[in-house]
This record gives C-alpha cells, sequence and structure tokens, in this order.
C-alpha cells in the first residue's frame, strides 16, 4: 500500500485478505488533540493501512468499528485513558505504553506522527 488513503480500514483489511483474526494484526495510535495517525501492520509486519484522522470519537469509530479485533498500542499521553476507552468498546485490546520507554524503542533519525504509529503497530 502506498502513501494515498485506500479507503476505510475495513476496505483496506478485506483488500489484504485479513478477516476475522484477533492476533494477526497490530495498530499503533500516535495521538494528538486535534489529529492522530494510525498504523496497522500483519503478523509480518507488512503495512495493511495507515492514514491521518481527527481526534474525536465518532472517525475513531468509523475507522476500528468494523474492523476486526486487533492490539492497539498507544503512546502515554493526556488522552491517552480516553482513546483507550473508545478502542475498547470497539472491542479492540488497547495497551498505553510509557512515553519514555517508547521512545526508545522507537528511536529515529526522521519523526514524523506516521513514522510513530508505524513503530507503536510493530511493538
Amino acid at each position: 500500500m502506498n502513501n494515498r488513503r485506500a479507503g476505510t480500514l475495513r476496505s483496506c483489511l478485506y483488500l489484504a485478505g485479513v478477516r476475522d483474526t484477533y492476533s494477526a494484526l497490530s495498530g499503533g495510535i500516535d495521538l494528538g488533540v486535534k489529529s492522530s495517525a494510525f498504523c496497522i501492520v500483519n503478523e509480518k509486519g507488512k503495512l495493511i493501512a495507515e492514514d491521518e484522522i481527527p481526534t474525536d470519537e465518532k472517525c475513531f469509530e468509523r475507522e476500528f468499528g468494523q474492523a476486526d479485533m486487533m492490539r492497539v498500542v498507544v503512546e502515554a499521553c493526556p488522552i491517552a485513558e480516553w482513546a483507550c476507552q473508545v478502542l475498547e468498546v470497539l472491542v479492540h485490546e488497547a495497551i498505553v505504553i510509557d512515553a519514555h520507554r517508547a521512545k526508545a524503542i522507537i528511536q529515529t533519525k526522521k519523526k514524523t506522527d506516521k513514522i510513530d504509529a508505524r513503530k507503536l503497530a510493530q511493538i
């Protein structure tokens, strides 16, 4: 998948042949107050979907509501608890990782929200 948005997360998962598999998918979300970058990878680390969406409940429901259950890693921040509650209502497993630990794990020379989301998904 290239950098363009290829449709909703559900359609990306369908096109990638991923259906009803809980442990096969991992997600990462780099939360921001106004917008959040997300990335979904399969068990081999292959990029399935990524995008930037507004940080609000309706957008999270639109993107993650119809997706198969997955584990989603979120970097600790003031809105991480809120994001985890929204994801858990949508039957995903949400994990908050300490920001200092995350920075040690995802150190890169180039830092963007999209790259951070990818690294979180691969943890």
